[in-house]
């Protein structure tokens, strides 16, 4: 018996449905499923896509590297690919959070907090975020769209610098 795509998406939004249910089955590790799980969820913790998520435990860590910024680590990837595709396609951005988001989600980084998200830091820092979707940016304030805009721009920036025009 064949499955049409419709009938593909709905299995797969039946499943980010029911995560969080007692006995339900973690997610497979897709742009898709993380996707579909952030737009359903809205500021999504890195905790959270470990909790529910098949495949996410590595030895990578996220962030601004180059500014010594870390979003989080013990990542494989796989994660951090599909997070960059996510991100690179404007489907998805990080939200700067407090660190007690991540203490009622049972977890954080042993690392000092950075205060500042566009800066340089000689030791790395520890930038707790959450995850949104492109569609909840409309509810954000108007600093945090500029900032989405900015990063996009840059992006595209780097990518005619690079001569990876997508």
């Amino acid at each position: 018996m064949k499955t049409s795509a419709d009938d593909k998406k709905v299995k797969r939004n039946d499943a980010v449905d029911n995560i969080g249910l007692i006995g339900a089955e973690p997610l497979d590790m897709t742009s898709d499923n993380v996707l579909a799980f952030i737009e359903r969820r809205q500021h999504v913790t890195f905790v959270e896509l470990h909790r529910y998520f098949t495949g996410f435990e590595g030895e990578l860590c996220y962030g601004d590297l180059l500014n010594n910024i870390l979003y989080w680590s013990g990542m494989s990837e796989e994660v951090c690919d599909i997070l960059d595709e996510l991100v690179s396609k404007g489907k998805i951005y990080a939200k700067p959070t407090v660190f007690l988001t991540y203490l009622a989600d049972g977890g954080g980084l042993d690392a000092p907090l950075a205060k500042r998200q566009n800066f340089h830091y000689k030791k790395p820092r520890w930038l707790p975020v959450t995850w949104c979707s492109k569609s909840h940016l409309r509810h954000e304030s108007p600093a945090i769209r500029k900032q989405y805009d900015e990063q996009m721009l840059d992006r595209r920036n780097k990518k005619l610098v690079d001569g990876k025009i997508d």
